[in-house]
């Protein structure tokens, strides 16, 4: 429901953050590998909502022959090693380091 062209009064959002199967998980890196034909960059934006799993992410480094970039949650930075840069905030840093304080 909209009070205007860009204000919402009410907003219900059903998520299901289960992994993607085998075959959704082959059809996003085919996707990404005929999408990034004259890229300069890959970036792959992490919200740990089940699209991005360790191999959607694997599969899609391999697709491609650009720099790959994340910004990536805590609970999923491992996915991303090896990448050109990951980026996240102090308190996402903070618990990826497992730190209690932040740094």
């Amino acid at each position: 429901m909209l009070a205007d062209a860009t204000h919402q009064t009410l907003r219900i959002d059903f998520e299901d953050d289960h992994p993607v199967g085998a075959v959704t998980a082959s059809e996003i890196v085919d996707s990404v590998r005929r999408q990034t034909d004259g890229a300069q960059v890959l970036l792959l934006s992490d919200y740990v909502k089940g699209a991005l799993t360790e191999e959607v992410v694997q599969g899609c480094i391999e697709a491609v022959t650009v720099p790959v970039v994340a910004n990536a949650k805590p609970e999923s930075i491992e996915r991303y090693r090896g990448i050109e840069l990951v980026s996240v905030n102090r308190a996402e840093a903070t618990k990826a380091l497992g730190r209690s304080k932040p740094i």
